[in-house]
């Protein structure tokens, strides 16, 4: 199985792993997906074999022996012989920015920012990751790119273990935006003038913010003295409106459901016990085709009962 996904050297899992993420991150990200069934195993090891391969071409300069040890040994695992037969023969690698997609980078790294937003929910409610939550709602401007993230879809759910993912583009029904001025970057430049500016940047509507977002600057005027403020001079701070939960970290925001209901309870017992059982197989040398029988005791049938599929 291994050789026949390294042959096939496919390029459908390279996107789902952004090119910013630490490498420890990406190779936790290699490991869950190897967990996810055939297919994304394979994706998985050929994004990883094709990566492996360009880099012993890339450091073939600087560590010559590593780097052929490194290129022959991966075709030996593939099946076949090295062609080139030395990394050495091979052209120094260059990028082709046609294999970029833009589209998916940007919604790959939104889904990390939006679990990240998830997991600080859970954290600030005492909600543990095994217990399954009923929706996640994805908040963001960009129509475009939450249609790219819905292909994402499975990856949210089990990131997050919610039972249904929303998509919103309507950020003001869920957040008020307020915004203030940098001081920072501003207070030098502005000098007698900062105050006041800085009150007329605290006191933008919401058309103008609108406006201000769309376009990436604003002009203001003080005193007869305008000047056009950009992106990092004006910072935007997102908070909940009355009646929602919704949390932002600037670049994305959601809304997570952490009411619980029996049903879910239940769901969080039942992954519990899996892991509980998956530990005792683990330690009592068992294989995965090892069959076993399973008992357990439960103090309260109404909320202990397991559902049918764990």
């Amino acid at each position: 199985q291994r050789q026949m996904c390294i042959r096939d050297r496919g390029k459908a899992g390279l996107g789902l792993i952004s090119k910013e993420q630490d490498p420890k991150d990406k190779r936790k990200t290699l490991l869950k997906l190897t967990r996810k069934g055939k297919d994304l195993i394979e994706k998985s090891f050929s994004t990883l074999y094709e990566a492996l391969i360009e880099l012993s071409k890339i450091m073939a300069p600087f560590a010559p022996f590593l780097s052929e040890h490194l290129y022959r040994s991966l075709f030996a695992l593939g099946g076949g012989k090295a062609q080139p037969i030395s990394v050495h023969l091979c052209d120094y690698p260059i990028a082709d920015s046609s294999k970029a997609n833009s589209d998916l980078e940007g919604s790959v790294t939104l889904m990390q920012q939006v679990v990240l937003l998830g997991r600080q929910k859970r954290e600030e409610e005492k909600i543990g990751l095994r217990t399954p939550l009923s929706t996640l709602t994805i908040i963001h401007q960009d129509k475009a790119l939450l249609q790219i993230m819905e292909s994402l879809e499975v990856y949210l759910k089990e990131e997050l273990n919610v039972r249904k993912v929303k998509y919103s583009s309507d950020e003001e029904h869920y957040l008020q935006v307020k915004t203030r001025a940098n001081y920072q970057l501003l207070g030098k430049e502005l000098g007698g003038r900062m105050k006041g500016f800085a009150d007329l940047i605290g006191a933008l509507s919401n058309e103008q913010v609108s406006l201000f977002q769309n376009n990436g600057s604003i002009t203001l005027s003080l005193d007869g003295f305008s000047r056009s403020f950009t992106g990092e001079e004006i910072l935007l701070v997102r908070e909940p409106r009355e009646g929602s939960d919704a949390i932002s970290n600037g670049s994305v925001s959601i809304e997570l459901d952490c009411a619980l209901t029996p049903e879910l309870i239940r769901g969080g017992y039942a992954r519990e016990v899996v892991n509980r059982i998956q530990r005792a197989r683990k330690e009592a040398g068992l294989e995965v085709s090892d069959r076993i029988e399973i008992a357990y005791i439960a103090v309260s049938y109404t909320h202990l009962t397991l559902p049918t599929k764990a």
